[in-house]
């Protein structure tokens, strides 16, 4: 599936940051492809980063921006009129720092992911109607530490980063430094920029325009399918009791209540049915495909509610 009218990738960072190895590990050619990206009509000066997997394919602009001072940015971007509509356009946020050297730099970097992370939640809770980008999940949000010459850096083990950037503003932590030749942590997980950029293969790209049927449009209505056999599978084990039989009649006198409480019941079934057959449909997918999986199948259950 191609994806053509992606989210973009928004880059920040303090003045003066390094962003070349970010920036090349970004843009390089997906190492899984076996076709060229489909050509773009982009300016060339324009960073894209391109993703192929055996399930999509897209090409992402990449917006960067520097950030001298949090408390401007969150000013501006609380009254830039257009603010929502760029926090809407935007499928990932990287935030690339630095690693500090002093408390007082740590202290900073905190400071510039409780910002960020704050403006965009601000945004996410009002978002704005002429946007045409639908915001059907809430953005990816990484902190990456990219290497610094300078010595000696403040040395925090990588759980207290992780839970630095996790209280700030539910970001998750990316070590710049590291990961390298494939190296994994002792959970068998992928470090350093590898990992960043399997991150962004689960992000939700798509921009679900309201406007006509895309193709993962398409991919619904057929999820669709299976989701309303499950419906009419509930129905019919409703009908027989589950197991064939008829169902007892012979409480027609209940009263309102009850019959209130019956219809809630039976609601909560055909839900879990709905939700089984997805959870069957993605059993054999990566982690990153079954949660996009999942988030196309809450919308198409709410549509047939």
């Amino acid at each position: 599936m191609e994806i053509p009218n992606p989210r973009r990738i928004l880059i920040l960072s303090p003045p003066s940051t390094d962003l070349e190895p970010l920036i090349q590990a970004l843009t390089a050619p997906p190492p899984s492809s076996t076709t060229p990206p489909t050509p773009s009509p982009s300016p060339p000066l324009l960073l894209l980063h391109h993703i192929h997997t055996p399930y999509y394919r897209t090409t992402i602009p990449i917006w960067t921006d520097h950030i001298p001072s949090p408390p401007a940015f969150h000013t501006e971007w609380l009254a830039l009129p257009g603010a929502a509509d760029v926090v809407a356009a935007i499928g990932a946020w990287i935030i690339a720092f630095p690693k500090p050297a002093t408390s007082a730099e740590l202290q900073a970097t905190q400071s510039l992911l409780a910002t960020v992370a704050a403006v965009i939640s601000h945004h996410l809770a009002a978002p704005s109607s002429s946007s045409s980008f639908a915001i059907v999940e809430a953005p990816a949000r990484f902190a990456v530490a990219l290497p610094r010459r300078q010595l000696p850096l403040l040395q925090l083990e990588d759980a207290a980063w992780e839970d630095l950037c996790r209280e700030s503003g539910g970001w998750e932590f990316v070590d710049g430094d590291g990961g390298g030749g494939g190296a994994r942590n002792e959970f068998g997980e992928t470090t350093g920029l590898p990992r960043l950029l399997e991150g962004l293969q689960s992000v939700e790209w798509d921009a679900d325009d309201e406007g006509g049927m895309s193709e993962e449009g398409e991919e619904e209505e057929a999820m669709r399918e299976p989701i309303m056999a499950a419906d009419a599978e509930g129905g019919a084990e409703r009908d027989t009791g589950g197991g064939g039989e008829s169902l007892d009649t012979e409480g027609e006198g209940l009263d309102a209540e009850g019959e209130e409480g019956d219809a809630e019941v039976q609601a909560l079934q055909r839900m879990m049915l709905k939700m089984q057959a997805v959870k069957e449909m993605g059993a054999d997918l990566p982690e990153g495909e079954r949660r996009k999986l999942a988030a196309r199948a809450v919308r198409a259950v709410m549509r047939g509610l």
